[in-house]
């Protein structure tokens, strides 16, 4: 029997950083005492964040699901190591109460002690970083709604994802109160680097490990993320071939933001919640991630076109069609 850690995202947290990690470095892991779990439903190693065990099918009005056979799966290595430690986002997006609480029971069932681990950003923040993801993902284009522009729309998808103190409850509900450790992605945390950070959360020192390998799958920048968002609606996906030639001629620079005043809108509305999840953690006063310093946004928006940028941005999408169906001969 032993401990599961279950690295439940947020995403846009240093996820795939962290997953990188695991991944290049689980001999090392293996060898003090931690199994990163690694296996897909085909029972072989693969690195990213295990979205093959989700069923997204029902995302935008239920939920994400765990498939059958993932915990039947994981809890082969409880008797082998004293921690097993799985990492994937896809985690934070089930809000099934009892879909949770079934997975709960049956890993309870291999696992003597479970801790859930959750980075998270203040809601504007993340807010903007994750709905540019839409440009590369097909499940968060689909999760949320919105305008081409910086922030989505505040509806139940968001609110639902965003609202950390309810989804404290419910994974509290089904792992027991006390499982879930909410670490903030803030300042601190940056700076330390959030790899370094998750392994003090598994209690391993900084001291002899393999040092932090580069950021992965970081946001891209102004053009290049509006032009996909446009691209996604006719199905070009960035991934293809088509779609890798034009990425490589959009300028990747810059970031959509929303104004001062827009980003301070939306965070307000979690303003109650957030007050909850402070004292409900133990902080007598506002909870410290949340602090309300909104200077690091523009006093206008800047996350729509003007003459200039639709213009360069068609000129640079025209060169890049152009140079794939010339590669194409």
């Amino acid at each position: 029997m032993a401990k599961l850690y279950i690295h439940a995202g947020s995403h846009k947290t240093g996820t795939s950083s962290i997953q990188k990690y695991l991944f290049l470095n689980k001999k090392w892991f293996s060898m003090h005492g931690f199994y990163c779990y690694l296996e897909g439903p085909d029972n072989k190693p693969h690195r990213g964040n295990h979205s093959w065990w989700f069923d997204h099918s029902k995302l935008k009005e239920q939920s994400a699901y765990l498939r059958e056979g993932f915990v039947s799966s994981i809890s082969r290595f409880s008797e082998r190591y004293d921690n097993v430690v799985v990492s994937s986002e896809c985690f934070s997006w089930i809000f099934d109460a009892l879909h949770l609480e079934k997975i709960a029971k049956e890993l309870k069932e291999s696992f003597d002690e479970i801790e859930v681990i959750f980075y998270i950003r203040r809601q504007d923040r993340h807010a903007v970083s994750h709905y540019q993801q839409a440009a590369k993902s097909f499940a968060e284009k689909e999760f949320y709604s919105g305008r081409n522009g910086a922030l989505p729309d505040l509806d139940d998808n968001s609110i639902k994802y965003l609202d950390y103190y309810e989804k404290l409850l419910l994974w509290e509900a089904a792992f027991g109160r006390g499982s879930v450790t909410f670490r903030c992605f803030d300042d601190d945390v940056a700076s330390r680097g959030v790899v370094s950070d998750f392994l003090l959360c598994l209690g391993i020192s900084p001291i002899d490990r393999p040092q932090d390998g580069e950021r992965a799958n970081e946001s891209w920048g102004w053009e290049r993320t509006k032009v996909f968002r446009i691209l996604n609606e006719l199905g070009v996906r960035h991934q293809s071939e088509c779609g890798q030639v034009i990425k490589s001629f959009l300028n990747d620079e810059g970031k959509l933001l929303p104004s001062a005043e827009e980003a301070y809108e939306f965070y307000s509305y979690f303003k109650e919640s957030n007050k909850k999840l402070a004292k409900s953690l133990g902080y007598k006063d506002q909870f410290v991630c949340f602090e309300e310093d909104f200077s690091f946004y523009p006093k206008f928006s800047c996350d729509t076109f003007d003459e200039t940028s639709a213009n360069q941005a068609l000129l640079n999408l025209s060169k890049g069609f152009l140079e794939y169906i010339k590669a194409k001969g």
